[in-house]
């Protein structure tokens, strides 16, 4: 057996098997221990909604985004499509990316604000 066939054929489903239980790990266990007390659940909704906030302002800043001369081997991944649909589908993975790399870039600005407010409190302490 090949080592590209073994892969393909087993290696890629064990992957997605395993990811299916990190799933349920993280999301589902949870939920199931937080039953007995829902006032815990308060906090990572708050979360869970700013991020979702987050991405929904980048969608919004990136609307216009069309597609780069970059981006056209994107169009060509998309062979069922007619070119301009190809574009129309570019176009919108290229909104998402966009959305993601703005949420990205709002985290890491936060995290290393309160990494420079908490080092500088302990400073002054």
């Amino acid at each position: 057996m090949e080592l590209e066939t073994f892969f393909s054929d087993y290696a890629l489903s064990g992957a997605y098997f395993l990811f299916g239980i990190c799933v349920l790990g993280v999301i589902v266990f949870p939920l199931v221990q937080s039953i007995s007390d829902p006032a815990k659940l308060i906090k990572p909704l708050i979360g869970i909604v700013l991020l979702g906030g987050l991405y929904a302002i980048g969608y919004v800043i990136n609307g216009d985004a069309g597609v780069s001369d970059a981006f056209y081997p994107l169009v060509e991944s998309f062979p069922d499509l007619t070119e301009s649909e190809g574009e129309v589908a570019a176009a919108t993975v290229t909104r998402h990316v966009g959305a993601a790399f703005f949420v990205t870039t709002i985290l890491t600005v936060v995290a290393t604000i309160g990494i420079l407010v908490t080092e500088l409190a302990k400073f002054f302490r």
